[in-house]
């Protein structure tokens, strides 16, 4: 069973009930917290292209969004990596990419938000960047340019400047 069928149920039978508080704020009502999951979801599946099974790495603090991220990866059929938020960088690093693996290798893909459009960095100019800042091993082997993240309330990011110079 999913557990996202548990934030459906909840919505059908008591949509206005409070489903997400933080201390006495209602953050998010039943129906709210099931529409919120349900749209993150499709925009996990049909914008950033993932597919059932695929793994998800939810990096962030103790709040009411990181519910909803984890609730809409299930509700996708995608698999949560929950890491600590509070680990270092490089431990984080090593989590989500690991090291290489002659027998199962690996296929890191960045996805790629521009905050300027006409500014776009090129893959050359992404793949240079990395390579200054990332061990060789771990650099993406494929960028995706996406419009925007999946929308949430908050989104959790992991940026690198990039200047398309």
């Amino acid at each position: 069973m999913n557990p996202a069928a548990w934030v459906e149920r909840h919505a059908r039978r008591r949509p206005d009930d409070p489903a997400l508080a933080d201390g006495d704020r209602v953050y998010a009502s039943w129906g709210e917290f099931a529409a919120r999951t349900a749209g993150a979801a499709t925009s996990l599946r049909d914008h950033v292209g993932l597919s059932p099974g695929d793994r998800v790495a939810i990096v962030m603090r103790n709040r009411p969004e990181y519910l909803e991220a984890l609730f809409a990866i299930w509700h996708a059929g995608l698999v949560a990596v929950p890491v600590n938020a509070r680990l270092h960088r490089d431990e984080i690093a090593y989590i989500l990419v690991g090291r290489p693996d002659a027998k199962w290798g690996e296929a890191v893909v960045a996805f790629v938000v521009a905050a300027d459009r006409a500014a776009e960095p090129s893959v050359t100019d992404l793949d240079q960047t990395c390579l200054d800042h990332i061990a060789r091993f771990k650099r993406p082997k494929d960028y995706r340019f996406i419009d925007a993240l999946p929308d949430s309330r908050a989104r959790a990011r992991s940026t690198i400047s990039i200047s398309a110079a």
